[in-house]
Parts: structure tokens; C-alpha cells; sequence
């Protein structure tokens, strides 16, 4: 399979860019605002631009939900925003601990797009319920945020910076929010 240079995007500040799993749409994020392309006519601009709100600290991390509905961003301020992708409306903005140094804040949609998991500038591990906000942390004697990544066909996630944690969620608690972390070596 060969790749071939599409074409260039000069910006102003350090961007973020995901790509929606289609392939399709491809999101920019910098500045405050989020711009949608279409991958076919990327250089016609952009053809939908949103704002973020108040936050137009360094974006970090920019990722479409499997079901390319919802858009999740995080930024150097630590805050989680979660965004209708066609329309550009806040769905949520949650709040992690700012990012200090040179680190990414990471944060990952599970599969069925419903919680959200980020890593945080103190080094714990948070997760959101989108619609009601619920959240649950899991404090860490590291000091850098965490990656953080959701398995794509199950109810697992992993989170490493000097070990790798995978976790589960406790299934029968599912309403309490409670998650069992399990350690690998």
C-alpha cells in the first residue's frame, strides 16, 4: 500500500487531528475552536468550525467516538470536552488536573461512546458517565498523566506510563460507577 502527500494545512498554533473512523471527515483543533474538513475538498477549508467556549489552551487530544457522533477533546487546562460532532453543541466538559509539563492529557471514548477515560496532570486515571457526569478517580503515586486507551470490541481499558494497568469494569455495579483495575506485568 502506497501513501501519497495529499496536501498541506499551515496553522497558527500547535494542532491536534483525528481522522473519523470512515475516513471521511478529519476534525483540526487549535486556538479554541475545532474545524471539521472534508478529506475530498480539505483545501476549499474547512466546512464547519466550532468553538470550544472559554478554553483555548493547548489542545491535546482529538478523537471521534466510534459512531462518529460525538467529539472529544482535551486540553493543557485539563478539561475534557465532549462535543455533538455535526452540530458543534457542548455535550459536557469535564475537569481533570492541568497538565504542568511537557506531557499529553490523554482521554479515550469507551466503544458505545456513553464514558469517557482520562488520564490527569497529577497522574490518576478519571472516568465520566456523558450523560449524567457521574465520575470516579483512581489516584497514582506517578506523576505523569497517564495513556490512556479503551479496547475496541470490549469493556476493558488499559492505562500506562512505567506499567501498564488493564481494568474491567464491575458489570453488576455498572450504576455505582465501580471499576476493578487489575494490574499486568
Amino acid at each position: 500500500m502506497s501513501c501519497f502527500f495529499q496536501g498541506s494545512l499551515h496553522v497558527q498554533r500547535r494542532p491536534t487531528v483525528s481522522y473519523d473512523d470512515q475516513g471521511m471527515v478529519f476534525a483540526v483543533a487549535y486556538g479554541g475552536r475545532i474545524r471539521m474538513f472534508d478529506t475530498r475538498k480539505f483545501g476549499k477549508g474547512p466546512f464547519e468550525t466550532f468553538s470550544v467556549g472559554t478554553d483555548d489552551s493547548e489542545p491535546h487530544v482529538i478523537k471521534f467516538s466510534s459512531d462518529g457522533r460525538q467529539i472529544l477533546l482535551t486540553t493543557k487546562a485539563g478539561r475534557v470536552h465532549v462535543l455533538d460532532s455535526f452540530e458543534g453543541n457542548s455535550i459536557a466538559t469535564f475537569h481533570a488536573k492541568p497538565i504542568l509539563t511537557n506531557s499529553t492529557l490523554e482521554a479515550s471514548f469507551c466503544p458505545e461512546g456513553n464514558h469517557i477515560i482520562s488520564g490527569s496532570g497529577d497522574g490518576s486515571v478519571y472516568a465520566w458517565n456523558v450523560e449524567s457526569g457521574k465520575v470516579a478517580c483512581w489516584e497514582s503515586t506517578d506523576t505523569k498523566p497517564p495513556r490512556v486507551r479503551w479496547s475496541p470490541g470490549s469493556l476493558m481499558f488499559v492505562t500506562g506510563t512505567t506499567e501498564l494497568s488493564c481494568w474491567v469494569p464491575d458489570l453488576s455495579k455498572l450504576e455505582s460507577f465501580t471499576i476493578t483495575h487489575t494490574d499486568t506485568e
